[in-house]
């Protein structure tokens, strides 16, 4: 790593240490804060498609619905479940 890339390193770790605040009476530990200064947007991405909650959540949603909406409706959900990717990690240190 050289003198740069140790400057930049530096400066992200000061906002992120800046970004955290702990309004609690409970210290943070620091897997929580580092956890924390990941800020808003970060979220954890899942290990694989969650797609039986997908189904129970669609099947669940079509019970007041005609019975060739729901199927129609359920063609959909299928199209979309066989598209979908997993999400990328959405954050690296």
């Amino acid at each position: 790593m050289d003198n740069r890339d140790r400057e930049l390193q530096t400066l992200k770790d000061t906002y992120r240490n800046k970004w955290v605040v702990n309004l609690s009476s409970k210290a943070l530990t620091p897997s929580e804060h580092s956890l924390l200064a990941k800020g808003p947007k970060f979220a954890v991405a899942p290990d694989k498609v969650p797609v039986v909650d997908y189904i129970v959540s669609t099947e669940s949603a079509l019970k007041d619905i005609s019975s060739q909406e729901a199927d129609s409706v359920r063609h959909e959900v299928v199209k979309l479940l066989d598209k979908c990717k997993l999400p990328s990690f959405n954050h690296k240190d």
